[in-house]
């Protein structure tokens, strides 16, 4: 299903392999990993940075996370940025729903789209989203899709950008860890998202 892009941990580490091409990745404020390999984010500095990646206009998108406490302040889990004023970001809110937003070349966001389920801490669960064009959006918990709700939509921006997890240029600061991130630039099937979480699952003791 199009291009994929798989890494867990470092053991990849300095590079990530997107559509067969090599991308470095830079821990920012000294961002580890524990002993089974998850990036341990301690919510106020660190990133995982990528360097320039075009964001494709098809994209789907799933991670295993695990909050210290998703209810402490916004957190984002991945993001793409051209500037300050255009981007996209997929994060979790005080009021523990995922969102996806994006920015195009202005102050303000012009696209806001948010899951009614909660998220919870101290645990592991697979999340993911998948957008198509500036209003087609999907959220998916644990394998499973969710309802969605359209606050805002406009006109995205996919230049290339700087692509990171974890927080960076948003200052929405991941606390907790992440355990493996996959992309596609093309939409998956609620379906071949279902596979993507029970292929991994039992890592996670899922």
């Amino acid at each position: 299903v199009g291009c994929t892009q798989k890494f867990r941990g470092w053991e990849e580490f300095p590079f990530l392999n997107y559509c067969g091409e090599s991308y470095s990745a830079t821990p920012v404020n000294s961002l580890n990993v524990d002993s089974n390999l998850h990036y341990d984010f301690n919510g106020s500095d660190q990133s995982l940075t990528v360097n320039t990646i075009e964001e494709p206009s098809a994209l789907t998108f799933t991670a295993w996370v695990r909050y210290d406490d998703v209810t402490s302040s916004e957190q984002s889990i991945m993001s793409y940025y051209s500037s300050s004023s255009a981007y996209l970001v997929f994060y979790t809110t005080v009021g523990q729903k995922l969102h996806l937003s994006y920015k195009n070349g202005g102050a303000s966001t012009v696209g806001k789209f948010y899951a009614n389920d909660s998220i919870r801490s101290e645990e592991w669960l697979h999340v993911g989203f998948s957008i198509t064009g500036a209003s087609t959006v999907k959220f998916y918990l644990d394998g499973l899709p969710l309802t969605v709700v359209t606050s805002l939509t406009g006109t995205r921006n996919t230049a290339s950008s700087v692509h990171e997890y974890g927080g960076g240029t948003s200052s929405l600061f991941f606390g907790g860890k992440i355990g493996s991130f996959n992309e596609w630039n093309t939409i998956l099937t609620d379906s071949e998202v279902l596979t993507d979480y029970n292929s991994s699952r039992s890592f996670y003791g899922v």
